[in-house]
């Protein structure tokens, strides 16, 4: 298939401490450790129907303002402060590393952007990377916001992943570019025309859920290198042919959920589809340590490879809906909820990992529904127009309306919130953070 050209237009600015990203940004495994590929799951085996070993269809290099290898220094693992959607692989959603406002922020830029967010930003110390509903993918400065790039790219455009140097787009295919200059390194088609799901990096490979133009949806596993290497089509999740919206990875498999009930379970390596598993996995499953946490009505904690372990919220405590997908600490997981047990009726809660009890709750008085996220001593959830953070211990520590609605889920890094708002002046890209 030869690739329709788009129209393009990379709207440089002074980038000259730019840097090219390397391989490296965390896929939960870290996390995790290595899972025993040959462990077990409850679920309905089914046959694969992967397809795998081609060349991408068509490679294209921008060669305009290229940089070499050797022109570009390289970041170091930690300066890959939000790498992808949920910040890994596991989807956990917690940067240890990152360091967040610790006292009731100030706006420290806002930058017009043309369109809604359709994506949620990603980041590296230098640079944020989010698309819009106009099919503009913009790059922009952390310090001051100004723009480093920016594109048009066919089809819905899914969130990008940083990893081996490039930045991973899913749109029409998925498309590999230079992140610092913004040049293309290669496309893969792949017949897609729609992106389903934010791209997923791991293990010098780039996942993602996408459309063709008679309306099937695959999952698609493309190298670093732009090689395809396996394809699952005909993918629904769960009942009523529901199409699959997000990819977590427990580093030998592939939990594929959708706006439904139900979690459809890939081979990472190969693609085969190992079965399915019946969780309420909407709006998404996060993996941590031991164990799969999801959202939904009847979210909970469930063991990965062990069936006995089960924690749904409303056997602990009634009438509990959650309204976003979990956020698994190093000891916790945490949900927003639309009813709190506290009386409130949105809040966030917080369950442990180690004896499966309600740890705390903490009520607001707004929707919560963009899902929580955590820098290493701190949690940030997202109203529809507030913001509040608590501590690890569900203590209050501040709140604030940034000023318009919220339109995505927040990335952290050096000091600052990244967020989406739209406000009467129009759609905005802000960074929060403390002066000094």
């Amino acid at each position: 298939m030869t690739r329709r050209r788009t129209r393009r237009a990379f709207l440089r600015a002074g980038f000259a401490s730019g840097t090219v990203l390397v391989a490296g940004c965390s896929s939960g495994e870290e996390l995790l450790g290595e899972a025993d590929d040959n462990s077990t799951l409850t679920a309905t085996q089914t046959e694969s129907s992967s397809d795998g070993g081609e060349t991408p269809d068509d490679q294209e290099q921008s060669n305009d303002g290229a940089q070499t290898d050797e022109d570009s220094p390289a970041l170091s693992l930690g300066e890959l402060v939000w790498p992808m959607a949920r910040y890994d692989a596991a989807g956990t959603g917690h940067n240890r590393s990152a360091v967040g406002p610790a006292e009731e922020p100030t706006e420290q830029w806002n930058i017009p952007i043309d369109g809604e967010p359709v994506t949620e930003p990603i980041a590296s110390e230098s640079t944020i990377f989010v698309a819009t509903s106009e099919q503009l993918l913009y790059a922009l400065s952390t310090a001051d916001g100004s723009l480093r790039w920016s594109t048009f790219l066919e089809g819905t455009i899914g969130t990008p992943a940083l990893g081996d140097g490039k930045l991973f787009v899913p749109h029409a295919g998925i498309t590999a570019f230079d992140p610092v200059t913004g040049d293309e390194h290669w496309h893969y088609s792949g017949d897609g025309t729609d992106a389903l799901t934010p791209a997923l990096y791991a293990r010098n490979q780039v996942f993602a859920g996408l459309t063709d133009g008679s309306g099937t949806s695959q999952i698609l596993a493309v190298s670093s290198s732009g090689q395809r290497q396996w394809g699952q089509s005909n993918l629904s999740v769960g009942t009523g042919g529901v199409r699959p919206t997000k990819i977590s990875s427990d580093g030998v498999r592939l939990y594929v959920t959708g706006r439904g009930p139900g979690t459809v379970v890939l081979n990472q390596r190969r693609g085969d589809r190992e079965g399915s598993l019946d969780l309420e996995s909407r709006p998404g499953l996060a993996v941590g340590r031991e164990v799969l946490a999801y959202g939904g009505d009847e979210a909970g904690i469930r063991g990965r490879n062990d069936e006995s372990r089960r924690s749904v919220l409303n056997n602990k405590v009634r009438d509990v809906q959650t309204a976003s997908a979990p956020l698994i600490t190093d000891d916790f997981v945490v949900w927003c909820t639309d009813t709190n047990p506290n009386g409130d009726r949105n809040g966030m809660m917080a369950f442990d990992l180690d004896d499966d009890t309600l740890r705390w709750t903490e009520g607001f008085s707004t929707e919560m529904p963009h899902a929580p996220v955590a820098s290493s001593d701190h949690i940030y959830g997202t109203g529809r127009e507030w913001l509040y953070c608590t501590a690890s211990s569900g203590a209050d520590v501040w709140q604030m309306r940034p000023g318009g609605e919220i339109t995505s889920e927040m990335a952290i890094g050096g000091g600052k919130l990244y967020l989406g708002v739209d406000r009467e002046s129009g759609h905005r890209l802000i960074a929060l953070g403390n002066t000094g």
